[in-house]
């Protein structure tokens, strides 16, 4: 009984890592220097070019780099602020991202976008957006809205809540509310080949529930729920503890990570799975047994992009992004720019 009730224990101990996140935060100085890669990477329609974020004396700039891992900073923020979630459109140069800071402890996320260079708000700072990803023809911008932010127990940290997606036509700036579920919790938004678009969420009572896709038409709102199929490492008792649900360019399979295994010391180990639309014949397709998540799929091949955290069950994530193709894998070394002392004193 490998995974036996995880969903309660997976609860449980988000809640204990958030307490030893934020209360190491508390008790300790920012970090100097370098301090780490972001999980939620982008890469451009042509699969040459990643889009991506990276911790600098606690601030997260953004960077870009090709297949050969030389980085350059393409935009900057002023101290105290980060630029985190980056996603590239269609034309391999406009990114959207999420601008984000706290003020007396109250979080923002700002909607932003990056284009000729130039760095502008695209909702005003009370819109509190956690993601957002364009459109297969880049008309569209669709994103992740919460309304409330709270917590929901006296030893829960505060998060966003009452979720919704929205789109945004990029020209005229025009917004539409799509969905009305004031969800618990939304996230991996992305946009399928037809046009529908997914999210996971979760469905049910506190340790009940369980995590699902939401398949919605954005045009008509009807929608349908998919599940993983269980069998394999997954546990034949619990539904999956199942996160990033991400289409391939075809649409023909859905990559997701999910607990793959138990290290010696009982923590949990995600991979990454395929399965089909449906939630059928699920594979297992890394085998790090470590944190593998965000997949990201190449537009051209069948290679796929994966964030892998060395440290997730510390209270510092240490991402690397890895290319998986069959058997094989390899990283996707990031060579980051040298800081000036000039630099180093701003």
């Amino acid at each position: 009984m490998l995974l036996q009730k995880k969903n309660l224990w997976f609860l449980v101990g988000l809640t204990a890592l958030y307490l030893l996140l934020f209360g190491t935060t508390a008790l300790t100085a920012e970090p100097e220097g370098y301090s780490g890669l972001e999980g939620h990477p982008s890469l451009s329609q042509d699969d040459q070019t990643l889009v991506f974020s990276y911790f600098h004396n606690g601030d997260a700039s953004l960077y870009k780099a090709g297949l050969d891992g030389k980085a350059e900073i393409i935009a900057e923020p002023e101290e105290g602020y980060s630029y985190i979630r980056p996603t590239f459109a269609p034309d391999g140069k406009t990114i959207a991202f999420i601008q984000s800071w706290d003020v007396e402890e109250t979080p923002y996320q700002q909607l932003m976008l990056y284009k000729n260079g130039q760095v502008e708000p695209l909702l005003d700072q009370d819109r509190f957006v956690t993601e957002a990803v364009f459109s297969p023809d880049g008309t569209y911008l669709y994103y992740l809205q919460s309304d409330v932010y709270r917590n929901y127990s006296d030893i829960a940290q505060e998060r966003p809540h009452d979720f919704d997606v929205y789109r945004m036509n990029i020209e005229t700036e025009k917004v539409d509310q799509i969905t009305n579920e004031q969800g618990y919790d939304f996230s991996s938004l992305h946009v399928w080949p037809d046009g529908n678009i997914s999210y996971r969420t979760f469905e049910g009572e506190s340790f009940g529930g369980r995590d699902v896709l939401k398949i919605v038409n954005p045009e008509t709102k009807e929608s349908k729920t998919v599940t993983p199929e269980q069998g394999g490492a997954l546990s034949a008792d619990q539904p999956p503890i199942f996160s990033s649900p991400t289409p391939s360019p075809s649409g023909e399979k859905v990559a997701f990570s999910d607990v793959g295994s138990l290290s010696s010391k009982g923590t949990y180990q995600y991979e990454i799975f395929f399965m089909d639309p449906d939630g059928t014949n699920v594979e297992q397709v890394t085998n790090f047994h470590e944190y593998a998540g965000n997949p990201v799929f190449f537009h051209n091949d069948d290679r796929l992009l994966v964030s892998i955290d060395w440290n997730f069950a510390g209270g510092e994530p240490d991402y690397e992004y890895w290319i998986i193709n069959g058997d094989d894998r390899k990283e996707w070394v990031m060579k980051l720019p040298e800081k000036s002392e000039g630099d180093e004193e701003n």
